[in-house]
């Protein structure tokens, strides 16, 4: 299930998701209890879509801060900044990637997912999912800093 971690000084419940040598991959857990990672992982994706994600997740924690791969996993621009996208087909999970020593280590912390519908809501609809997990990113910053920026 979830562990405590000790973020800033201060103690999250995250959720491991995958863990290499040079990096984790972590669900945040909200105040609330609730997971938005983890419940798309969980409940959205398909276990072949799930399956890729945890391709992606170990080649991150392999390689650390030098992976980067556009088609896959990528900082987002505009709006999205300062949040990274890890992409599987149409699904999309929106994460903080944050390098944790010179060695290039780096700690991924999943906020939430969403699948892209087909029918093409498009740039709106993913607008909004970007603003979700702005809000989410926020919310963690806020809860690692005691509020302080």
């Amino acid at each position: 299930m979830g562990a405590l971690y000790l973020i800033g000084g201060i103690e999250l419940l995250l959720l491991e998701v995958w863990t290499g040598p040079k990096g984790q991959v972590l669900s945040y857990v909200r105040p609330t209890g609730r997971c938005p990672a983890a419940h798309f992982l969980e409940s959205v994706c398909p276990a072949e879509v799930r399956a890729k994600f945890e391709g992606t997740f170990a080649a991150v924690t392999k390689m650390g801060d030098r992976f980067h791969v556009h088609e896959r996993f990528t900082l987002l621009h505009g709006n999205g900044k300062p949040l990274w996208e890890f992409k599987q087909h149409g699904h999309r999970l929106y994460c903080l990637r944050i390098v944790t020593n010179s060695a290039g280590s780096v700690k991924v912390i999943l906020l939430t997912g969403w699948k892209k519908d087909k029918a093409g809501r498009g740039r709106n609809e993913e607008g909004e999912e970007i603003k979700k997990a702005q809000r989410l990113r926020e919310e963690y910053v806020k809860r690692v800093t005691g509020g302080v920026k």
